[in-house]
C-alpha cells in the first residue's frame, strides 16, 4: 500500500474558561444569536467554541450574520453596539463585561461555564 504523506491537525488550546461567547441583554440563549451579527475570528480557537456551540443547539454559523475580526478587535466593535455578541478570550471578556458599567454584556457561554 502507498504512503500519502497526509498529516493530522488538531486544534489545542488550553485555555481554561478563557475563551466566551458575550452577548447583550436580549440575547439569553444560544439560539438567539440566529440572524444576529457576531463578532469573532475565522479558524481561530473562538470560531470552533461558537461553531460547537451552535451544533449543539442545531445552528450553524449560516444562521448568524458573522463579523470577521480578530479576537483584540471584539472588544472594540462589541463597545460600538455594531454586534450583538462576540467570541474572543481573556483580558478581552473581561473588558467587554465591564462596558456600561457591566451592564450591556453577559457570558453567554464558556470553556468553564456552559449555559444554556
Amino acid at each position: 500500500m502507498p504512503r500519502l504523506g497526509l498529516k493530522v491537525v488538531m486544534p489545542l488550546d488550553y485555555s481554561v474558561g478563557g475563551d466566551a461567547i458575550l452577548a447583550s441583554t436580549a440575547v439569553h440563549d444560544i439560539r438567539d444569536l440566529k440572524g444576529r451579527k457576531v463578532a469573532f475570528q475565522t479558524l481561530s480557537p473562538s470560531d470552533f467554541l461558537l461553531g460547537y456551540a451552535l451544533a449543539q443547539r442545531g445552528l450553524s454559523q449560516k444562521d448568524l450574520q458573522p463579523v470577521n475580526v480578530t479576537p483584540e478587535a471584539v472588544v472594540a466593535t462589541m463597545a460600538t453596539g455594531a454586534v450583538d455578541a462576540g467570541v474572543t478570550y481573556q483580558p478581552s471578556v473581561s473588558m467587554i463585561l465591564k462596558l456600561g458599567g457591566g451592564k450591556l454584556y453577559h457570558v453567554l457561554l464558556s470553556r468553564a461555564r456552559h449555559a444554556a
